[in-house]
């Protein structure tokens, strides 16, 4: 009996122990669950305050989307700058109605988030005011305005994030602070009996915390994932084979196309997910685009092509990128139509270029020529009926009477300009085909050398002539010689009666910005020598300055002066062989000023 009083003591004790070791157990258990519950609830809050902040950061990356395409729209007025703003728009209102929501937990930052709203809005306002105003002050007004909206709008999101960032720290310091606790609790209660499950709980615990991060870290890859295919400037498409039973390919699906795609192809967004590509756009298998997604598939090896796409809804250039993607292809395009019509047009503009050259030689040979028959087949007869009118004078004068005698004496006064103007013609179709010379010229030798060709008309009429120091410049030392020679001679010859001529030549740079609106130079430069050539003779109407510089034009009769209408056209045409300009300013009775401007030596 005391056996079996001992045995039934043991089984008791043994029992106890296993219902206390179970208990433990169960207690530990239990206190397990309540720290899972516990730890899913933080965990749900920590999760909460992340998407409160990337809310945050969302409105505030929307708003300066909205505000860089209002800006580039009014700096350019360029439409195609508006479509971050498109874009980003109507996105704005759906992020700060969804923000208060976020926050209802927390009366302060709802009152925060009401804040953010009326700031949001104000800047929205202003960026929706900036894109219909042209550019003025009042547009410069509101880019000043709308950046003191930004900066109050970035300062509520700073403070809100701050909120927010001290939340998260403080419920991860409860979440490790009621783990500590509950685990050092439940070590005590388990004791030895519980090691393994223990043991067995901390690896559990330690699976579930990694897990949270690779989920956590996932989620984000592929939100920047989504953001990127979202906001990238490339259209992006991947196609999906279709193969028959053989395992041959016969068709392509859409399996992902994202808004630039979507808006090429006049689709709404998703509408082509899952839709076969011969079905959307047949053309595909006739213009390559087919075959080139097969070849991707079949050798793995990455495309690259620029081709001319046309459609019912889509037509243009575009330059794109296939590569591989499990069974199918990832293509990315970029829309660069205008760049190819540019290089198409700048191709065309160049043909014609050349066909403009092509005419212009056939041009100049024709001068050629015409000099050629100027200066021998016209001038023949011109010495004939010089010499056999002075002939007529010198043996038979005494033969006739006063009226013959006049005729001969006009005849010879007519060939005699005949020839003259014969001989200038030459000179300026001379200069006109003559090609441009690159030697260095300096000008103030040039000008003194065409004064001392017009020393006896110089001496003849007194005329005081200065020339300053003058700039060397690249070009013909010929034809600038010509230039300073019929500017001198045209202002001896349009001389004031009874005035002393005075000539004055100097110079001074001028930059290329600083020219007058009128002057429009055969070349272009950073700066430009001014040489200017003053007189003070007759002077001649301002109104007639571009009349001056043609051939055969003459604002005064040929019985008043002399001439053929020529000269200043040689020297319009010798500036412009050397990439320059000229124009003058007059005032009758004021004398008169040639301003040359050519281009300075870099």
């Amino acid at each position: 009996m005391p056996h079996s009083f001992d045995t039934f003591k043991a089984r008791m004790r043994i029992d106890f122990s296993v219902i206390i070791a179970g208990f433990l157990l169960l207690l530990g258990l239990l206190l397990l669950g309540y720290q899972q519950v516990r730890q899913d609830a933080n965990s749900q809050w920590v999760e909460h305050t992340y998407q409160v902040i990337d809310q945050l950061k969302a409105v505030e990356a929307l708003l300066v989307d909205a505000e860089t395409g209002a800006r580039g729209f009014a700096a350019t007025r360029d439409r195609v700058f508006l479509e971050p703003y498109r874009q980003a728009r109507p996105r704005i209102d759906s992020n700060l109605e969804a923000l208060p929501k976020l926050v209802a937990d927390n009366p302060a930052q709802q009152r925060r988030a009401r804040q953010l709203d009326q700031l949001a809005k104000a800047k929205v306002a202003i960026v929706d005011q900036l894109v219909r105003t042209i550019p003025s002050p009042a547009a410069d007004a509101l880019l000043k305005q709308g950046k003191q909206r930004m900066d109050a709008v970035r300062r509520q999101v700073r403070a809100m994030i701050a909120v927010e960032q001290a939340l998260l720290k403080t419920r991860q310091q409860r979440t490790l602070t009621a783990n500590r606790y509950t685990m050092g609790l439940i070590a005590l209660l388990l004791a030895l009996a519980l090691l393994a499950f223990w043991q067995a709980s901390g690896i559990i615990q330690q699976e579930l915390t990694q897990r949270l991060e690779v989920q956590r870290a996932t989620r984000q890859t592929a939100e920047l994932l989504q953001s990127i295919i979202r906001n990238v400037p490339t259209g992006l498409v991947v196609y999906q084979a279709v193969r028959d039973l053989d395992g041959q390919i016969v068709d392509f699906i859409y399996t992902l196309s994202n808004p630039v795609n979507d808006q090429v192809a006049g689709r709404q967004a998703g509408e082509l997910l899952q839709v076969s590509l011969l079905t959307h756009a047949p053309v595909t298998r006739t213009n390559g685009i087919y075959a080139d997604l097969v070849q991707v598939v079949t050798s793995g090896q990455p495309l690259y092509r620029i081709r001319h796409f046309q459609s019912d809804r889509v037509q243009g250039w575009f330059d794109s990128r296939y590569v591989k993607q499990g069974d199918g292809v990832l293509v990315s395009f970029l829309d660069v139509t205008a760049l190819k019509e540019a290089e198409l047009t700048q191709q065309q503009q160049a043909l014609a270029l050349q066909r403009a050259n092509q005419e212009l030689q056939r041009s100049n040979d024709s001068l050629q020529s015409f000099a050629f028959v100027a200066s021998h087949d016209l001038q023949e007869p011109l010495r004939k009926i010089e010499s056999f009118s002075t002939l007529l004078m010198g043996q038979y004068s005494h033969k006739l009477d006063e009226h013959a005698a006049d005729y001969l004496r006009r005849m010879q006064s007519a060939a005699s300009r005949m020839s003259t103007l014969i001989r200038d013609l030459l000179a300026y179709s001379r200069i006109s085909t003559q090609p441009d010379a690159t030697n260095a010229v300096p000008l103030t030798l040039v000008a003194r050398q065409a004064a001392t060709d017009l020393d006896l008309l110089i001496d003849e009429t007194r005329a005081i002539i200065r020339i300053d120091p003058l700039p060397t410049v690249l070009g013909d030392a010929s034809q600038l010689g010509q230039l300073f020679l019929n500017l001198l001679a045209n202002a001896l010859k349009f001389r004031r009666t009874g005035v002393v001529p005075q000539i004055e030549i100097q110079s001074h740079p001028v930059p290329a910005s600083e020219l007058p609106s009128s002057v429009k130079p055969a070349r272009m430069a950073a700066t430009y020598h001014r040489i200017d050539v003053a007189d003070n003779g007759i002077g001649f109407e301002e109104q007639y300055v571009d009349r001056i510089f043609q051939v055969f034009q003459r604002l005064h009769s040929k019985s008043a002066y002399a001439g053929t209408g020529i000269g200043l056209a040689i020297c319009e045409k010798v500036v412009s062989n050397h990439g320059g300009a000229i124009t003058a300013t007059s005032q009758p009775g004021q004398g008169a000023t040639f301003s040359i401007y050519l281009p300075a030596n870099e």
